[in-house]
């Protein structure tokens, strides 16, 4: 099965902003960063929760995070929380292959600003990190 269908670029998106991939999968994360290749993001990456604490606190700069909800040391949403009390301004976009109820309504709860699911669609994906830019 498809993770990720190429439908469009990102060429139209010129801001400089920072922006945290938090991903695990090794595939799914490259996947990402080439459908941003072409973008003026400036992109870093992490594999689990507790480093994307750790990115945000290091890089004032990051203003929107990427965050996958299923991953090893701390998942996405208990990450996504911490961040939130310490930098409410930052965008975080959930991404996940299955979204339960449960999951999105934690979500909601604590601040998340929108989700995309899994396969990601590139213009969907793109249209969706366009909002926020």
């Amino acid at each position: 099965m498809k993770k990720f269908a190429y439908l469009g670029t990102g060429k139209d998106i010129t801001s400089e902003k920072t922006l945290l991939i938090v991903e695990d999968d090794a595939n799914s994360s490259e996947l990402l960063v080439k459908a941003l290749r072409k973008t003026n993001l400036k992109l870093i990456k992490v594999t689990n929760g507790q480093l994307a604490i750790d990115a945000v606190d290091e890089n004032p700069e990051i203003s929107i995070i990427l965050m996958d909800i299923k991953m090893p040391v701390m998942d996405g949403l208990s990450a996504a929380e911490i961040i939130k009390k310490k930098r409410p301004d930052i965008i975080i976009i959930v991404q996940t292959a299955l979204i339960y109820f449960s999951d999105r309504q934690k979500a909601n709860e604590i601040g998340c600003d929108d989700f995309i699911t899994k396969p990601i669609i590139i213009k969907e994906f793109l249209d969706v990190i366009r909002k926020y830019l």
